[in-house]
């Protein structure tokens, strides 16, 4: 049971309206803020740096000392007391021996940083879902309640000249519509937050639609040519990791590469997008744990269905499953899943119906590089065969050689004609080249012969 409620967590996607509660903040009490990693306490002496934004405590804090920035402003909460001492303080979580702590939080976070946002289901809830499968749709598009909570400030960098659209916008409590939002945010305690200081924040307007988009319920979060997404993958690519297969695919609305395989479909009459869903949820996806899964509106009339696993062979027979199942009912009328056509792209794998099982597809590129392995090794052998026949010819022919220099040199000298013949004597013999392995000298037959 509880990977299904695990599994349904990772198919929630942001083509539903959701809520994206904004994450960083400027608090005092927020370990992340400070070069420490933690609040400031009793021992410390703290030192906020000239040009940060606001500061908000709303927790009651005793402190050494507190060295303000010449341009800056720090909020304290209802009833907040802030007190120093110069005697040490014996409290839990505070070192005996104080120094000095830095707040660090003084760059504005980006809006289209994906990390930056929370998926919950309900505007308060504390609980964050995990992160979506398309990074784009983790940033809030049309269909999102966009939050950010009381009790906190922020710095925030909108980015440079984009057109942001989200279903609702509540700012510490505050709702806003589109012109009031405008207002707040050339207003001094908006540039406070906005950080207009900064040139990329000029250009950026947020519509505040305050109402979902009219297409069966649902509108595309991020459409191919959404500007947007290259500004949320230029953050996001440099956390992406490297894909465990041969040829990795990128959807519509993704970041990273990935393995496993994208089925592309055109709506027609009747298509309902959550009736849709739900139907591939029921039939396919509740079995299947293992594959990470996006449904998507990427235009309108084109739906993407993403199925993504580790390296690619689990979702790519589960997408043929698939595609067989929706290519049946295109044959008898498509009025099971209301589309009028579907197309499939994989990462390169093995298809499903050449595995079984459990069993793991060999990737392209694996297949290539042990023929070549082959080829090389191949080569190789025949290049030191041809260098060793070449090697042992020379040989040979070196030591017939030097066998027709042993035989002529080892002859004895004929005396000229007419001249008299020396006696037989051992002084008197020319021994000549001794060739133990061909001949004999002829010294060596006269002293036999003695």
């Amino acid at each position: 049971m509880m990977k299904i409620i695990v599994f349904l967590f990772l198919f929630i996607d942001t083509s539903s309206a959701a809520y994206k509660r904004w994450l960083p903040d400027t608090n005092f009490e927020n370990p992340h803020n400070w070069n420490v990693g933690r609040a400031p306490c009793g021992n410390d002496r703290v030192l906020i740096p000239d040009d940060s934004p606001v500061v908000y405590m709303q927790m009651n804090t005793t402190l050494q000392e507190l060295i303000l920035p010449t341009n800056g402003e720090i909020i304290l909460g209802n009833n907040v007391q802030l007190a120093f001492t110069q005697a040490p303080l014996d409290s839990a979580g505070c070192p005996e021996v104080g120094g000095d702590v830095e707040f660090t939080a003084i760059h504005p976070q980006q809006w289209v940083d994906p990390n930056n946002w929370c998926t919950t289901q309900t505007e308060y809830g504390d609980d964050c879902l995990p992160s979506m499968l398309l990074e784009t749709e983790q940033v809030p598009c049309v269909n999102d309640d966009v939050v950010f909570q009381r009790y906190h400030t922020y710095y925030i960098n909108l980015g440079s000249d984009l057109k942001l659209t989200v279903k609702t916008l509540k700012l510490m409590g505050k709702s806003f519509t589109t012109s009031t939002f405008a207002q707040f945010q050339n207003s001094s305690d908006g540039q406070k937050i906005f950080s207009v200081k900064s040139p990329s924040a000029a250009g950026t307007t947020i519509t505040i639609t305050r109402q979902g988009c009219n297409n069966n319920g649902r509108c595309p979060c991020r459409s191919e040519n959404d500007q947007i997404i290259s500004e949320i993958c230029a953050v996001q690519a440099r956390r992406c990791s490297r894909a465990a297969c041969s040829l990795p695919i990128k959807p519509v609305g993704a970041c990273c590469d990935m393995c496993g395989a994208v089925l592309n479909g055109k709506t027609g009459q009747g298509f309902n997008f959550d009736a849709f869903k739900n139907l591939l949820q029921q039939n396919f996806f509740n079995n299947n744990t293992d594959v990470q899964t996006a449904v998507s509106l990427t235009s309108p009339g084109n739906v993407q269905i993403v199925l993504q696993s580790e390296t690619g062979s689990k979702s790519t027979k589960l997408a043929h499953i698939i595609k067989a199942d929706i290519d049946a009912d295109l044959k008898t009328g498509g009025h099971k899943y209301a589309l009028n056509d579907i197309n499939y792209v994989d990462s390169g794998t093995e298809t499903a119906d050449k595995m079984t099982d459990g069993q793991e597809g060999i990737p392209k590129l694996t297949i290539a590089a042990i023929i070549i392995g082959v080829l090389l090794l191949m080569t190789f052998v025949t290049i030191a065969l041809l260098v060793w026949k070449c090697g042992r010819s020379r040989i040979l022919q070196g030591i017939h050689l030097r066998r027709h220099l042993h035989l002529n040199l080892g002859r004895k000298r004929e005396p000229p004609s007419g001249a008299a013949t020396p006696p037989h004597t051992v002084g008197s013999l020319d021994p000549g080249f001794a060739n133990p392995l061909y001949d004999s000298s002829p010294f060596e037959k006269n002293v036999s012969a003695k």
